[in-house]
């Protein structure tokens, strides 16, 4: 008897419920068919019929694992390490959003998950969501080599940093202006 993807992994002998250990069985099955010399093959090549591309993980190919994942007939078994998210799982133990951050970023999940922790290093507010404020001038292209960040940011304090060009001189102009205005208004 083959069950159909999507159903709990459970031993492949018909009318046991219990988990697999290898090869489609349980513990129990699977030490009876070897000592028997009737286990089936390694499987080497994709379970999906006509297809006989290399296995890549559940029995089926990249190909056809991917597919079988988009259309959520595969579940993932554990959620992102970063707190507070109970998001799947999709690399590195971090779900996709998380790890496409980390990985644009050169973050570990720890790094990450500190960064999230922490309020903004300029306003002190609390982070919905984590602005990884970086050297744009390091690093060539669209991913950061990592030793060029600066810290995490909310929203409006990246803007406002991304808007004055990064320019301490600029940034520093504008708050004399603002002291001196707001001096002259009281």
């Amino acid at each position: 008897m083959t069950k159909i993807m999507g159903d709990p992994q459970t031993c492949t002998e018909i009318g046991c419920e219990r988990g697999l250990v290898s090869r489609g069985y349980c513990d129990r099955h699977y030490r009876f068919h070897k000592r028997d010399g009737t286990l089936p093959p390694i499987q080497t090549h994709c379970s999906q019929d006509g297809c006989a591309s290399r296995l890549s993980a559940r029995g089926l190919c990249a190909r056809h694992y991917t597919k079988a994942k988009i259309l959520g007939l595969i579940e993932s078994s554990s959620t992102c390490r970063v707190t507070n998210c109970d998001n799947p799982v999709a690399s590195r133990y971090m779900c996709q959003n998380h790890y496409g951050v980390a990985n644009c970023y050169t973050l570990t999940v720890i790094q990450l998950d500190w960064m999230l922790r922490t309020p903004c290093e300029i306003c002190e507010e609390p982070l919905s969501r984590v602005f990884i404020d970086h050297d744009h001038s390091c690093c060539a292209g669209g991913k950061s080599c990592g030793g060029c960040i600066r810290g995490s940011l909310c929203h409006k304090c990246n803007v406002s940093i991304g808007l004055m060009n990064e320019n301490p001189r600029r940034m520093a102009h504008a708050y004399l202006y603002l002291q001196q205005r707001s001096q002259q208004g009281a």
